[in-house]
């Protein structure tokens, strides 16, 4: 059966629908609507801002995860897309979803030295004391990492500096164990800011 212009827009508007198109289409909606997040989440993870961007005016939740779980504010934050992160802020992304091992974005941020990312996050109301599934809140990663400016942002945002991991070391610990070049700067700084040991 060939159709017409006036049936393909009769189709389109829902009326005097063939009963065998109508579930091709539901189905390919139903597909589209499980898809949507994965999508979002793993063009998140690749920083394409626009996909994300559209995604979200289509109502896409930006607290959408990918198939391993990980929110996309997550890796979007993980990957340094900064721009991605600002607009899922903009559309109130949960800034303290974790990944299976308690992640946050912060954590992931701070542990790769995306400082500006980091600002953001903070003030999007991160919680900057959060401990992944070891203990290691993002000012002991950024400390043990070497990554003085995200030590400093931290600590300004309010960080804990002797908050201790799940063995007892606390960030100043894993910065005088740290193999980083910003050894010493990042010590520096945890002292000042009133770090003991």
């Amino acid at each position: 059966m060939t159709m017409t212009r006036r049936s393909w827009l009769l189709l389109l508007a829902g009326l005097g629908a063939p009963a065998a198109a109508t579930p091709a289409r539901a189905q390919y909606a139903v597909d589209q609507a499980v898809r949507a997040p994965f999508a979002l989440a793993n063009a998140s993870r690749d920083g394409n801002y626009w996909f994300v961007r559209n995604s979200l005016i289509a109502g896409v939740s930006p607290n959408a995860r990918d198939a391993e779980q990980r929110p996309a504010l997550l890796l979007a934050a993980m990957n340094g897309h900064g721009a991605v992160v600002e607009i899922l802020l903009q559309y109130h992304a949960q800034v303290n979803l974790t990944d299976a091992q308690r992640n946050t974005a912060l954590t992931m941020a701070a542990g790769r030295g995306f400082v500006e990312i980091v600002e953001a996050l903070i003030r999007g109301r991160a919680n900057v004391n959060a401990a992944n599934g070891v203990g290691e809140t993002p000012l002991f990663i950024a400390a043990r990492n070497g990554h003085t400016r995200v030590v400093e942002t931290l600590l300004r945002g309010g960080a804990d500096v002797n908050q201790a991991d799940f063995t007892g070391r606390t960030p100043l610990a894993a910065a005088e164990r740290s193999n980083s070049p910003n050894k010493r700067s990042v010590i520096e700084v945890l002292r000042r800011g009133g770090a003991r040991g």
